[in-house]
């Protein structure tokens, strides 16, 4: 079977022709796409980093607002807390007059109290009290709380004197236990003054509330 081909020379070239433009614009197109595919991944990484730091810097400003918030906090606790310790020391003082009667009952007749003090001389500052470490980390360029600092209340009384023998002396200490006001009644020293005329016994106690 014999084919031929009736279509114009020209049209055929100009066919021809299209079919490569077609192909040459497809092959174009797809190095475009290639090209352009890298700079889209950066501008989309370059967005998100952009978001990121908004949304870090929005998270840095509620966090300084408040580690403020958590400072002002912390200084009116630290506040309260000195106020209870001053409180605390008020309430642990003790009246002297009630004291000074209850050894007055407390002393036989034959024995003879020298000095009275208490055990430290003079109220001392407890060891500085940290603040409560926060949950969130500290921010180091805050301002420090300052330490607390309490006022220890004497614990205890030292007691000297002299005493006719030790029955009286041991009748005095019985007599300091017996009256509640001490936890403790500790003999610390004693001992016979031979220089007094008749001897006496020389004493030194420790009463702890």
């Amino acid at each position: 079977m014999l084919a031929i081909n009736l279509i114009p020379e020209q049209l055929q070239l100009a066919q021809e022709k299209r079919i490569r433009i077609q192909r040459w614009s497809a092959t174009l197109a797809l190095a475009l796409l290639i090209l352009a595919l890298p700079i889209g991944i950066e501008w989309y990484r370059g967005t998100a980093l952009q978001s990121l730091r908004n949304s870090h810097q929005a998270v840095s400003a509620h966090l300084a607002q408040r580690r403020t918030e958590l400072k002002k906090i912390t200084q009116e606790a630290a506040a309260l807390q000195s106020q209870i310790d001053r409180a605390k020391t008020l309430r642990a003082k003790r009246s002297w007059s009630a004291l000074l009667a209850m050894f007055a009952r407390s002393m036989p007749e034959e024995l003879w109290l020298t000095d009275l003090a208490t055990d430290p001389a003079s109220p001392g500052a407890a060891a500085p009290t940290a603040p409560t470490a926060p949950a969130s980390p500290p921010d180091p360029k805050a301002d420090k709380a300052p330490a607390t600092i309490s006022i220890e209340a004497p614990r205890k009384l030292r007691l000297s004197g002299f005493a006719a023998d030790h029955v009286n002396l041991y009748a005095f200490m019985e007599n300091l236990k017996a009256s509640g006001a001490f936890s403790e009644v500790l003999l610390l020293a004693s001992g016979v003054q031979h220089g007094a005329s008749p001897p006496a016994v020389f004493f030194e106690l420790s009463c702890a509330w």
